[in-house]
Order: structure tokens, then sequence, then C-alpha cells
């Protein structure tokens, strides 16, 4: 019989990460430079991922009503 493994024993093999970092992999997979927003608390996460992303830049400002 052949053995399979469980997929939850595989997850104790992937190192966590954020969803910003995720998002950032996501927008980069898309070819995405540029990315424009209205920064807030609930964007905090991806602003400070942001930092260490140089090769896609963010435009704060150019989110107004």
């Amino acid at each position: 019989m052949l053995k399979t493994q469980s997929p939850i024993a595989a997850l104790g093999e992937v190192t966590p990460r954020r969803g910003a970092a995720v998002l950032l992999d996501v927008l980069r997979s898309e070819g995405v430079r540029y990315i424009f927003g209205n920064p807030g608390t609930t964007e905090l996460p991806l602003m400070d991922a942001l930092i260490d992303a140089p090769d896609i830049s963010s435009e704060e400002r150019a989110g107004c009503f």
C-alpha cells in the first residue's frame, strides 16, 4: 500500500508569512510597479511591507477624495 503524506503535516514545513508580503508577491507576479492609495490604519502592514519592496512604488497622496 502506498503511503501518502497528510496535507496538514506538510504545513509544518511552510514558513509563515504576513498577508502584506503575499499581496506584494501577487502584485509582482502581475507586473505591478506602482500602487496608489489613501493610507490609514488598515493599510499600515502593507505600507510597512513596501519599505522592503523597492521594485514597487507607492503614492499615498494620490488617494484623495
